[in-house]
């Protein structure tokens, strides 16, 4: 009864988990409910931690598992409340059963929830709030409104927001404004740190999550092309293709978007995003040709067919550049690792030893301690991602069109590798931007 039973047991790492994961259903349910009302708040921890992973290796658990996870919110213990909001957002039976108290917890939350995202009552409060959202019940909207006005809104919720499909209305676009026009038009300066590295990625995972959001709704956001203006110039993300699916009411964002078009200092692949959007709301596809033509005499293929597939429109002449990329090795194929090894096995046995590997690492990738640097590695990613694009789309684009006549493509790219072609994978060239949707781990 005091915090984990059988601490310190030499015979098992977890002997508990051991027990939890061995007896029957009645008995587990029995010896969990027993930990969980009698014990300390480390056992309740416990308990709804062991309940939890019953409940993620069987699906005829969760019915069983379920009061005793909705129990866990009205526990006094924050602690345990935040194991158990976070095990109930993955578990329906359970969120069902504990609506009122998910609702309760968003109703009246401490101000802590929306100062600091990373504490423990606003954990709380983000785990509940999704757990609504996932069941559709509309008590969610005020308390996500409130919150994303004060920035208290993770990007876990305005994901699934997304990913359900919420319809606007004329409060939850006011707020999502709101919110948008108090962040800057671009986030912090490169040089500052690690603080300041944050605070891109923050920035960036937030404008990704409420763009997405206008993008979803498209003309009935059209309200919020004031907002999305400022952050055309600086945005990498979906704040053009939310201009286009909001369409000619989004005329006010032309001359931004015009700029970025022909500046010959942006990468292809947004200057032909704002051609896009530029084409959906003033219908001119001729801009959108000319500059698939430039991209594609300027070396950059790939970009310019994505562009021309998504517009219906030939690439025959696109396609002896396409097979190049797609037959361009990416350095992971079995052939060109194999032809490594045999390589190294054919050096002389004086220069394979450990020493003189390392010594030809660190030669070979400049200053550094014998790993290639990130640039080189994002590099060879990059070149793997080409490759595979280019055969993508040459399947799409299946045999050349006849009298001038676009082929039809027999295998569309799927949206969302395109998302993935297409979205920023870095803030600051080097790392990737760590996504908003990794879950917190059940024990705290």
């Amino acid at each position: 009864m005091k915090g984990e039973p059988l601490k310190g047991w030499v015979w098992a790492d977890d002997p508990f988990g051991d027990i939890a994961a061995r007896i029957d259903g009645a008995s587990f349910s029995a010896l969990a409910r027993t930990l969980f009302d009698q014990g300390t708040a480390d056992s309740a921890r416990t308990a709804i931690d062991a309940a939890y992973e019953r409940c993620v290796r069987s699906r005829s658990a969760r019915a069983e598992s379920a009061p005793l996870l909705a129990a866990g919110i009205r526990h006094p213990d924050i602690g345990v409340r935040l194991t158990a909001a976070t095990a109930i957002r993955d578990v329906a039976e359970a969120a069902a059963e504990a609506v009122e108290s998910l609702a309760q917890q968003v109703a009246d939350p401490p101000p802590a929830a929306f100062e600091d995202v990373g504490s423990l009552e606003a954990r709380v409060f983000g785990a509940a709030l999704e757990a609504l959202i996932a069941l559709g019940d509309p008590r969610w909207r005020r308390p996500f409104m409130t919150a994303l006005v004060a920035g208290g809104i993770t990007a876990d919720a305005l994901n699934l927001l997304i990913d359900t499909g919420v319809t606007a209305d004329p409060e939850l676009l006011a707020a999502v404004r709101r919110r948008l026009a108090a962040l800057p038009p671009e986030g912090p300066a490169e040089s500052g740190g690690y603080d300041a590295y944050l605070g891109r990625m923050q920035w960036h995972n937030e404008v990704n999550g409420l763009t997405r959001l206008l993008h979803l709704w498209g003309p009935v956001a059209a309200g919020a092309v004031p907002e999305l203006v400022p952050l055309v110039l600086h945005d990498r993300g979906w704040t053009v293709r939310a201009l286009a699916a909001i369409g000619p009411a989004a005329s006010a964002a032309v001359p931004a978007l015009t700029l970025v078009r022909d500046d010959p200092e942006a990468p292809w692949g947004r200057r032909l995003d704002c051609a896009r959007a530029l084409a959906a709301i003033t219908g001119d596809t001729g801009q959108v040709s000319a500059r698939i033509a430039e991209a594609a005499a300027c070396g950059e293929p790939l970009p310019a067919a994505r562009t021309a597939v998504e517009h219906e429109l030939p690439i025959d002449n696109l396609l002896p550049a396409l097979r190049d990329v797609a037959a361009t090795s990416g350095g992971d194929d079995p052939s060109a690792i194999r032809r490594g090894r045999a390589a190294r096995g054919r050096r002389p046995a004086a220069a394979r030893t450990p020493g003189s590997r390392a010594v030809d690492r660190r030669a070979a990738a400049g200053p550094g301690r014998g790993r290639r640097p990130a640039a080189a590695r994002a590099s060879r990613t990059g070149q793997r991602r080409c490759r595979d694009t280019g055969r993508r789309l040459l399947r799409s684009a299946g045999p050349p069109g006849r009298g001038g006549t676009p082929p039809a493509p027999r295998h569309p790219a799927r949206p969302r590798d395109l998302e993935r072609e297409t979205a920023p994978a870095a803030v600051d060239g080097g790392g990737v931007v760590p996504s908003g949707l990794v879950r917190c781990p059940i024990s705290t």
